[in-house]
């Protein structure tokens, strides 16, 4: 036990140690890039100095502009793909409610012919009980002629 806590002491020692070595190497690169834009400060005219940050003055207003284009064109993606989406769902409705109008015309028409069929099998057994009915009149004339 006390030999894996001391292989954990050694190992958390050296993360700390390889930390701490890794921040002072950003440090220092960042003292020697002040220090390099000092020197190159001071060996330049004030022109030149003028320049320069009108120079990057224009990068960071052009970085702006690229920016704000950039934001602008996904807005415009995201209003487009809406507008496709709208597009597509006012579609489907139109298709739906073509549909469903063509539903209710096959529904009404079912039900005109089967309306039909009733009253012609109606108007069928009306004929056919007519038919009987003259048969037994027929019947029962011929019945009196005989006597």
């Amino acid at each position: 036990a006390a030999a894996k806590m001391a292989a954990t002491r050694e190992r958390t020692e050296n993360d700390l140690l390889l930390t701490m070595e890794t921040a002072e190497q950003a440090n220092w690169r960042a003292l020697v890039a002040v220090r390099h834009t000092v020197v190159k400060y001071r060996t330049m005219s004030k022109e030149q100095v003028d320049e320069m940050e009108r120079e990057e003055l224009m990068r960071l207003h052009q970085k702006e502009r690229d920016d704000r284009s950039k934001v602008l064109g996904d807005r415009m993606k995201v209003a487009g793909e809406a507008r496709s989406q709208a597009t597509a769902v006012d579609r489907a409705k139109l298709r739906a409610k073509h549909a469903q109008d063509e539903l209710k015309a096959a529904l009404s028409a079912a039900a005109k012919v089967e309306a039909q069929a009733n009253k012609l099998q109606g108007v069928g057994a009306a004929t056919s009980a007519t038919d009987r009915g003259d048969q037994e009149v027929t019947a029962e004339g011929d019945a009196k002629k005989k006597l």
